[in-house]
Parts: structure tokens; sequence; C-alpha cells
């Protein structure tokens, strides 16, 4: 994506190397936080529960959805304006 990116000149924002190195920061354990990881009977969709590491959960989206924010103020993009 980058380098078709920079092949349209436009911007490009790499929220899945952001949120990598949000997840190594926080380590395996903390990282659970942001993704889907239910514990049985804790969600109707999920009665068994789930130990999923690919999806994010609410707070894993909101946090990705920041990061995302963040990129687009600093390349100082105007978005829906």
């Amino acid at each position: 994506m980058e380098a078709l990116a920079i092949e349209e000149n436009v911007p490009f924002i790499d929220l899945c190397g952001r949120s990598a190195v949000a997840f190594k920061e926080m380590g395996y354990a903390k990282s659970r936080e942001w993704l889907t990881w239910l514990r049985p009977g804790e969600s109707p969709n999920y009665p068994e529960g789930i130990e999923d590491n690919t999806h994010l959960n609410e707070q894993g989206a909101e946090a990705v959805a920041q990061m995302a924010a963040d990129a687009i103020g600093k390349l100082n993009l105007k978005i829906g304006v």
C-alpha cells in the first residue's frame, strides 16, 4: 500500500505498523485488552467464550481509530470538511 501511495502521490498512514508497535510495547498479556478475548458466558455472541488474537474489541478499535485520527492531524489532512 505504501508503494501505491507513493506512486499515486497520496498520503499514507501505516496503521498496521503503528498498531504492531503498540502491541509490542504493551506485551502479550496487556495487548489482550484490545483483542476479542471473552470468557464463557461473557457475551451471548460467544457463549463458549473466544480467544481471538486477530480481531479488535471495542477498546482496541477505539485505540486504533485514535492512531488514525492522530496521523490525519499530523499530516494536516482536511477530511470531511
